[in-house]
């Protein structure tokens, strides 16, 4: 019988200022998870620090059948930035990123399209420079074998909307880029089912979480928010996704609760049905 969260990775939200990385991932493994989504944040796991490099890279060494997959920067990197100087920084913090996936055997780097701070209304030239950036990253990604996808963003910001990530993926192979559909942030914007309708076949990484649909992103573990998961169970199946799942919660307590709340969630909320054959 196939353990229910065997075909789940665990995103770093749920260990984040909790649990070294050495423990964590020596517990999601031993929890039966498939494995884990590191998260390059300058706070939790600096990768542009060497020695904050080889430490992950022991600690995921623990567990050699993981499967990885990496969430680029998004705090300190925005690719949109249409300043040439600070648009080259950005971009290097982004390559910096893929060359650590590389290094992991991740199987996929997820980005966002702009950095932190108030949304903002892109103009022309922040569309030029972000494309120009994904095109860098996505020839980047076939240099090494590795796929980057980009990530439905939260109301206010560009690719909130199903058109405006689609018209910005479109310009690139489907073997190059994919989508990231995050439940959570497509949730608040009331177009998941949107999402899931458009994407579900170019989707190689999904990022699983709940929201009470009103009080922001809330990372919760699914079933304790609004989403209707069976549904989505349901519409994604049907669309052909064949790519990753990571459950990007923010930590309840200890790690073992946490994992234990999520063990327990894939199971009530029909998303074990995700899994392989079932």
């Amino acid at each position: 019988m196939t353990h229910p969260c065997s075909g789940f990775l665990v995103g770093a939200l749920a260990w984040k200022n909790v649990v070294t990385h050495q423990e964590a991932i020596r517990t999601i493994r031993d929890e039966g998870f498939r494995g884990v989504e590191v998260l390059c944040n300058k706070e939790h796991f600096d990768w542009e620090i060497p020695d904050r490099v080889n430490d992950m890279e022991r600690a995921l060494g623990q567990w050699p059948e993981a499967v990885i997959t990496v969430h680029g920067p998004f705090r300190e990197c925005d690719l949109s930035c249409s300043d040439p100087d600070g648009w080259q920084k950005n971009l290097q913090m982004a390559l910096n990123a893929m060359d650590v996936a590389k290094r992991f055997g991740a199987r996929a780097v997820t980005f966002h399209v702009r950095g932190s701070g108030s949304a903002r209304e892109w103009n022309d030239e922040n569309h030029k420079a972000f494309l120009r950036s994904f095109a860098r990253l996505a020839d980047k990604g076939r240099d090494i074998g590795i796929p980057i996808m980009l990530e439905n963003m939260l109301p206010g910001r560009f690719t909130a909307r199903e058109e405006e990530l689609g018209a910005l993926v479109e310009e690139f192979s489907s073997n190059d880029v994919g989508v990231c559909i995050d439940t959570g942030h497509a949730q608040l914007n009331g177009n998941l089912a949107g999402f899931v309708e458009q994407f579900a076949s170019r989707a190689g990484v999904l990022h699983l979480q709940d929201n009470s649909g009103g009080n922001g992103d809330e990372h919760l573990i699914p079933g304790k928010g609004s989403i209707l998961w069976s549904d989505f169970v349901t519409g994604i199946k049907a669309g052909g996704f064949r790519g990753e799942k990571v459950v990007e919660v923010r930590s309840i307590g200890t790690l073992s609760e946490t994992l234990a709340a999520i063990q327990q969630s894939i199971v009530e909320t029909d998303l074990h049905r995700m899994n392989n054959g079932l």
